[in-house]
């Protein structure tokens, strides 16, 4: 996700920050400097690689947002909110 973004947004959702850059000492760095607290995966091979064409990530930053069940959801972490007040209504509509 985007550096500025990365702090308030891994501290609200479970995170997982997989770097396709190709300098590993450069996202060491990065982790050191947000002080990341979530899960984080270096790929190393920017575009080109298994993470990359998996998810098709055809432009960097990309968010890819996945539900508990492992299924896509967004694209984009600007939808969190919005499902996490549907899963409210859900849950309120239960009980």
């Amino acid at each position: 996700c985007c550096r500025s973004r990365a702090p308030i947004t891994l501290s609200r959702i479970e995170s997982l920050l997989v770097s396709l850059d190709y300098d590993e000492e450069a996202f060491a760095k990065v982790k050191k400097d947000l002080s990341l607290k979530c899960r984080h995966v270096f790929d190393g091979r920017s575009m080109g690689g298994l993470v990359a064409r998996h998810f098709k990530v055809d432009r960097m930053p990309l968010d890819i947002v996945i539900d508990p069940a492992g299924r896509f959801v967004s694209n984009s972490l600007d939808s969190i909110p919005q499902l996490l007040s549907v899963e409210r209504e859900v849950d309120r509509t239960k009980r």
